[in-house]
């Protein structure tokens, strides 16, 4: 049955194993921050476009009118500052949750990870942004998801080491 000591005040003993989370998942930390991040950049980007054009409606724009200007947004008006925004903030997100999980060689699994949402970003914006905005916006992305790797990664090594002590 159980190992039984001969002092009964002192705690039971068992053989109980504990998973090692310290072992690296680049591969997986990779896929999970791809799909929040194209998949995030969608879910909002779709909201915020009927959002955009329930006002556009609201304001008594005909459906030409309506799909004229969700085709020609100015990146620079308030919609495309809130979507840029939204969108920076989801590839943090998705950059953080890269680290965590990838555990350890963040730097590497993000830096893949940025390179995926700026490839998803070329191909999705390929004809409406201009070589200027395409600049401006991959670098944002580049720089959301490297921050997010920062952050995780930092996390990571406060984790790490209190959990050692």
């Amino acid at each position: 049955m159980h190992d039984q000591s001969p002092n009964p005040f002192s705690p039971p003993t068992s053989k109980v194993t504990v998973a090692d989370r310290t072992r690296p998942r680049p591969i997986k930390a990779v896929i999970v921050g791809a799909i929040i991040d194209i998949g995030g950049t969608l879910v909002v980007g779709t909201a915020v476009g009927v959002a955009f054009t329930v006002v556009l409606a609201s304001k008594g724009l005909s459906v030409e009118q309506i799909e004229r200007e969700l085709t020609n947004i100015d990146p620079g008006s308030a919609i495309g500052l809130l979507s840029a925004l939204l969108g920076a903030l989801i590839s943090f997100g998705a950059g953080y949750v890269c680290a965590r999980i990838a555990g350890a060689r963040e730097y590497l699994a993000g830096a893949m990870l940025a390179g995926l949402s700026l490839a998803f970003g070329l191909v999705l914006g390929g004809g409406y942004y201009s070589a200027v905005e395409h600049l401006i916006l991959g670098s944002l992305t580049i720089a959301s998801v490297m921050l997010g790797v920062h952050i995780g990664a930092r996390r990571n090594r406060v984790v790490f080491t209190s959990s050692r002590a």
